[in-house]
């Protein structure tokens, strides 16, 4: 619970300097012309509602099993990673025909010092809010929280990129500020991509990685008693793994000594990192 309140505090403050990027982005953009910082400041106002969406998902997945969720709510935080997926590819969408309209009619774009400062200033609250979800990821990776540490690393990307596009639009080049929204939107296209790709598997029951079952398959058969197992299957509930596995014993012990030897199994299949329901069934041999 401890690292859930963390990841709480971590969403909060994404929903706050999102909106506090929102409000300045689109000051710089109403003041410059510029079709790549409207288009940034719609992307900052989706990042607003895809923190609120990662926030709350957090808070409904670490709530306990109940009798309507016998096996918990893991699967809130994949949804919300998958809605902020699908406002990315929006918001790549609008990047790219905001960029085509700028290449047909390309506008005068007015810098003043205070686009410059906010175009700085993103880029160095997108770094900070990187550093510290990459810390929490480490810890106990959300799918969630990962999502928004991904967008974060797009987004100052994407803030060193309108700096290098609004320098060359600068020096006559006015092309670029079309050019640069367009490939921006390429960006954004492919970390939705990615996002929905990753999550997709969460959402929809897929098997874990072939590295985990080898894993799960050495603890059971270190575990004494244990004489051989067979059908081994596994798939993801939200972004934790349930798995069911037939363990063979010997067929002379009595039901309470097999009854042991399956919750020795259930324990160490638990322990490992990932999984968060193991269901064994015993084959007297």
């Amino acid at each position: 619970m401890q690292e859930a309140r963390k990841s709480e505090r971590l969403t909060t403050g994404g929903v706050f300097l999102n909106l506090f990027l929102f409000v300045i982005k689109l000051f710089a953009a109403i003041i410059s012309g510029s079709a790549t910082l409207f288009a940034e400041a719609f992307h900052s106002f989706t990042d607003v509602l895809s923190a609120a969406g990662v926030h709350f998902s957090i808070k409904i997945s670490h709530k306990r099993a109940d009798k309507h969720h016998p096996f918990g709510h893991a699967r809130y935080q994949p949804i919300a990673a998958f809605v902020v997926s699908v406002l990315t590819a929006i918001l790549g969408f609008e990047m790219f025909t905001g960029g085509i309209e700028a290449l047909i009619n390309p506008k005068e774009i007015s810098f003043t010092p205070y686009v410059w400062i906010v175009l700085l200033l993103v880029v160095l609250v997108k770094l900070c809010m990187y550093i510290a979800l990459c810390h929490a990821v480490k810890k106990h990776k959300e799918p969630g929280v990962d999502a928004m540490r991904v967008d974060s690393r797009h987004d100052m990307l994407i803030g060193i990129g309108v700096i290098a596009s609004m320098i060359a639009y600068s020096k006559g080049y006015l092309w670029v500020d079309g050019v640069g929204s367009i490939l921006l939107s390429i960006i954004i296209f492919k970390a939705a991509y990615d996002l929905f790709k990753d999550n997709s598997k969460y959402l929809l029951g897929a098997a874990p990685s072939k590295i985990l079952l080898i894993k799960v398959k050495e603890t059971v058969k270190l575990v004494h008693g244990v004489k051989g197992l067979h059908a081994l299957r596994a798939h993801y509930v939200g972004d934790q793994v349930h798995l069911e596995v037939h363990i063979e014993v010997n067929g002379k012990l009595t039901t309470e000594q097999s009854h042991e030897i399956s919750e020795k199994v259930r324990r160490h299949i638990e322990a490992l990192d990932g999984i968060h329901r193991a269901f064994v069934h015993i084959d007297p041999r």
